[in-house]
C-alpha cells in the first residue's frame, strides 16, 4: 500500500505513455503547438494535464520520431513550433 499522494512504483512510465497517446490523438487532427494541445486536452476533460507535461510529451515523441515538427512565425511575429 502506498503513501497518500504518492505515485505507485512503476506507474510513472504508464502515466507518461497514456499522456503520449492522448497527445498523439490531438495532433493527429492537424498541426498544433503545445498550448493548443493542452487546451484540446482540457476541452476533453483532462484539466489536470499541465503545459509542462504536454511539452515534455511532445519533445519525447519527436525524439522517438513519432512526430515531425517545424518552426513558423505566429501572427505576433514570434517563432512557434508546430
Amino acid at each position: 500500500m502506498g503513501v497518500a499522494g504518492s505515485v505507485p512504483k512503476g506507474t510513472e512510465q504508464l502515466a507518461s505513455g497514456a499522456i503520449d497517446l492522448l497527445v498523439l490523438r490531438v495532433v493527429a487532427d492537424g498541426d498544433s503547438h503545445g498550448y493548443a494541445t493542452t487546451q484540446a486536452l482540457d476541452s476533453h476533460g483532462l484539466v489536470d494535464v499541465s503545459e509542462a507535461t504536454v511539452y515534455t510529451s511532445l519533445k519525447r515523441l519527436a525524439g522517438l520520431s513519432h512526430l515531425d515538427s517545424r518552426s513558423a512565425l505566429a501572427d505576433n511575429g514570434r517563432a512557434r513550433r508546430y
